[in-house]
């Protein structure tokens, strides 16, 4: 990434109170999450399926659509810069302040970047 989109804390040793670029819980003391993970560790013992297709068929049946119109991606980041793939060259405005991974996809695929501030929408 260019620009990088937080979480990390070993570039500023100490600095950081609270880090909101992640999901992770900032006091890294969630007794109920930690016992459920221990509880589950029997599951660990082969790679996960890369084509996801438990996960991708059970999405589209709550959804009541075809598996085929689902995508399930490594996070979101993932999904930025296969979207920015997708339409490569196009003449994309980005909403700012805002997650650094949408600017990183779209400069990587050539993108004609405009920028509006989130306070001129109100």
């Amino acid at each position: 990434m260019i620009n990088g989109h937080g979480n990390n804390l070993h570039a500023y040793k100490g600095k950081i109170k609270y880090d909101f670029s992640s999901n992770i819980a900032c006091n890294h003391k969630s007794a109920p999450i930690l016992k459920h993970l221990e509880s589950r560790l029997s599951c660990i013992n082969n790679y996960p399926d890369p084509n996801v297709t438990e996960l991708t068929d059970m999405i589209a049946a709550f959804h009541g659509v075809s598996s085929r119109q689902v995508l399930v991606t490594n996070g979101s980041a993932e999904a930025f810069f296969l979207e920015a793939y997708l339409y490569q060259q196009a003449n994309t405005m980005i909403c700012v302040p805002a997650f650094a991974a949408y600017e990183d996809a779209c400069k990587l695929y050539r993108h004609d970047l405009s920028f509006v501030e989130l306070r001129d929408f109100s």
